[in-house]
C-alpha cells in the first residue's frame, strides 16, 4: 500500500516509502534562468508525461473524427450482425 500512496501522492519522491527514488526530489537545473518555484525533477517528468498524454489524446480525436456530417454515424453502436461487427 505504502507504494501506491508514494506512486499517487508524492510521484515516487516520499522519503521512507517503498519505490523512492533519489533524484526525482531534487530540483531541475536553471541553466542561469531564475524561477519563482524551484521545479523538481519528479514535478517535471509527471508534467512532461501529462503533456504528453494530452497530445495523445488530441491526435486520436483528430484521426478519429468523421467530419460534422457523418458524426452521428461515427458515434453510433453497431448492434446487428455484418461486415463490422462479428
Amino acid at each position: 500500500m505504502g507504494l501506491l500512496v508514494n506512486l499517487h501522492d508524492c510521484a515516487f519522491s516520499c522519503v521512507g516509502y517503498p519505490g523512492y527514488v533519489g533524484w526525482l526530489p531534487h530540483p531541475i537545473p536553471t541553466l542561469g534562468i531564475s524561477w519563482p518555484h524551484a521545479i523538481t525533477c519528479g514535478s517535471f517528468v509527471i508534467g512532461t508525461l501529462g503533456l504528453m498524454m494530452i497530445l495523445l489524446a488530441l491526435t486520436g480525436i483528430a484521426t478519429w473524427w468523421p467530419g460534422t456530417k457523418r458524426l452521428a454515424h461515427g458515434l453510433r453502436v453497431r448492434t446487428g450482425k455484418g461486415a463490422l461487427r462479428t
